[in-house]
């Protein structure tokens, strides 16, 4: 008489995780990570502003390519989207409330949307609402707390057009110096000459035999193109403050560019953040880098 019972039994729990695993499923199919290999498109509205970024073989917006370093950031940072508890109480109406005036982010692959989500800063923090959920999320971006998401998502249009700090191929450089003022002896300059080749030069500006071949010297120089920033704002440099490192690029056109270099120190251990750094360049202002070619060729 007690096997229909646990047939019953049975069969309800396996309802009951059927039904559980298709509340998740639909959830994630809004709020769940934004694996950068199958996006293919990224829509962003702020206001009447649309800003659509489509993946044909590279990235573009309209007919124009798109900056390549913001469209990877931005889709590495949402991936990486830590919410702390909903927003409860008097303060979640006037967030609620903004949000809706925010930022969305829509991110596709082929015509299925794989994450959507709201955006805006309140208070000098980030809120989020994903679009399949009807609360309010304090968030951070997990190992990166002071990088600003809703600026990324902003839809400035020149922003994302494919603009470089730096683009240089090796043939239209003719010089490289980074000085590192706390690390003075690490200080070199490398000249270029078509002809002649390389020279290098050490802190005290004298000639070193250098020993790497033209290829691995063109791998070096290499590294000065495609450098695009993640963020450009107005910030001034700060006075007084030391910066890691100091380049000049002299280009075969005569064109003088310069950048400074300060780490940007982590809040949670206050360590310097191994994969961004701010700079102020002589053309775009303050801007916001990965870390790329400018450790040291010359090691004490």
């Amino acid at each position: 008489m007690r096997k229909p019972w646990f047939l019953i039994l049975v069969i309800l729990i396996l309802i009951g995780a059927g039904w559980l695993l298709w509340i998740n499923f639909k959830k994630d199919s809004g709020s769940g990570p934004v694996k950068k290999e199958v996006i293919d498109r990224i829509v962003l509205k702020e206001g009447s502003s649309v800003i659509s970024l489509e993946h044909r073989g590279e990235w573009y917006l309209n007919e124009e390519k798109a900056n390549l370093q913001r469209v990877t950031e931005l889709l590495y940072l949402s991936s990486l989207i830590i919410t702390d508890n909903p927003v409860s109480g008097s303060p979640e109406k006037g967030i609620m409330k903004k949000l809706e005036s925010g930022i969305s982010a829509a991110f596709y692959s082929g015509q299925k949307c794989i994450r959507a989500f709201r955006i805006c800063r309140h208070k000098n923090r980030q809120y989020i609402r994903f679009e399949d959920q009807d609360r309010a999320y304090p968030i951070e971006i997990e190992g990166y707390p002071e990088i600003d998401l809703y600026q990324l998502c902003r839809t400035n249009r020149n922003a994302w057009l494919s603009e470089y700090v730096l683009d240089y191929l090796p043939h239209e450089i003719r010089e490289v110096s980074i000085r590192y003022p706390e690390a003075g002896i690490q200080n070199f300059r490398l000249l270029i000459d078509q002809r002649a080749g390389f020279e290098l030069y050490n802190y005290r500006d004298q000639r070193i035999t250098q020993e790497a071949g033209v290829d691995l010297m063109d791998d070096y120089l290499y590294g000065f193109s495609g450098i695009g920033y993640l963020q450009r704002d107005a910030i001034a440099e700060p006075e007084g403050r030391i910066p890691d490192f100091e380049l000049l690029l002299r280009t075969s056109l005569e064109d003088t560019v310069t950048l400074r270099g300060y780490s940007i120190f982590r809040s949670s251990d206050g360590a310097p953040d191994p994969n961004y750094f701010e700079g102020f360049s002589s053309i775009h202002g303050h801007v916001l880098l990965s870390l790329s070619n400018f450790d040291p060729i010359l090691v004490s």
